[in-house]
């Protein structure tokens, strides 16, 4: 049917030694992103996951992830993470926090994680529950596929595992509502790793991001994802070699 991009964690002013404008940059890595969707017209859209800035106090780095993402062809929609909670980021009429659209048959939903997760005040958890609660309810009865974009994942190792900074606390009452609403996947970042599974029937897709982690060895990179009738195929695109 159609090929979208997924693209995580770009942070723009992390890993960036020699300033924001260096080849070795965290914006040299998004644009490497941005440049192989823009040569590829078999990409039809492009989806943020979230901590597009390292710090979201800064318009010089809002600016810069701005300016990569909109060198894009085609649309783009994203998520807000946790390095993207401030007043400067979400005030920004420009920047990303929450979507949903419907393409070629498929539904799509995006949720400000930070906000469900409970990291902020009690109303604004109540109010993304009722947003995603809502905009799933609405989706097309005739949707062949429902994604679902989050910035941070249920869980890294296990579903059991113990609750910290980097899985969802309420990850069970997620899951269970996400089997409920047949959601076909959920697409995340914040870990830095790519990990991928199925729990409960769901599939949950983690990507290591563009935005280089140097305790980690593996290389930065972004998902290509190939929607069909009756499934869909993911597979990784290193911006590390990437022309």
């Amino acid at each position: 049917m159609f090929n979208f991009a997924f693209i995580t964690d770009p942070q723009i002013g992390m890993a960036s030694p020699n300033g924001l404008e260096a080849d070795d940059s965290a914006r040299a890595r998004l644009d490497k992103a941005v440049d192989f969707i823009n040569a590829n017209d078999d990409v039809e859209l492009v989806i943020f996951g979230g901590d597009h800035v390292n710090h979201g106090d800064s318009v010089e780095q809002l600016d810069v992830f701005l300016a990569g993402a909109g060198r894009l062809k085609v649309p783009w929609y994203g998520v807000s993470g946790n390095h993207d909670q401030h007043a400067v980021y979400m005030t920004h009429e420009a920047t990303p926090n929450r979507f949903t659209l419907t393409h070629k048959g498929c539904f799509f939903v995006g949720f400000n994680a930070s906000a469900l997760r409970g990291d902020l005040e009690a109303e604004a958890q109540a109010e993304e529950w009722a947003y995603l609660r809502e905009t799933v309810a609405a989706a097309p009865a005739e949707a062949t596929h429902r994604f679902v974009v989050m910035h941070w994942p249920l869980f890294t190792q296990h579903p059991d595992e113990e609750e910290c900074y980097w899985n969802m606390p309420n990850r069970h009452q997620l899951v269970q509502f996400f089997k409920e609403s047949k959601i076909t996947c959920v697409l995340c970042g914040h870990w830095h790793q790519d990990v991928d599974g199925v729990w409960q029937g769901v599939p949950l897709v983690t990507s290591i991001g563009t935005c280089r982690q140097l305790q980690y060895p593996e290389e930065t990179a972004f998902k290509l994802v190939a929607v069909f009738d009756d499934g869909f195929s993911v597979r990784r695109v290193s911006v590390e070699t990437v022309a």
